[in-house]
């Protein structure tokens, strides 16, 4: 929610970062959780989001999906 950064693309996927407005009246099915150490206090405050359907996609420390109850999803680890 950086003003500063609203309105811009995320290096290399160009994925836009929109104003929190946008988000809530135009929810994604995914949405890239950039803050990761703020993890657990966004996944609360998005909870009906989640509930709804919605989920985060988490790069750090491990690719996942995060969902209203659980992690869907988790990238293998390297060999």
């Amino acid at each position: 929610t950086t003003p500063i950064k609203q309105g811009k693309l995320s290096p290399g996927a160009h994925i836009p970062i929109v104003p929190y407005d946008v988000f809530v009246a135009d929810p994604p099915a995914v949405a890239l959780l950039f803050a990761w150490n703020h993890e657990a206090e966004i996944v609360a405050k998005e909870r009906a989001w989640l509930e709804a359907g919605g989920r985060f996609l988490v790069y750090v420390p491990q690719v996942r999906y995060v969902g209203a109850d659980t992690v869907l999803a988790t990238t293998p680890k390297e060999a």
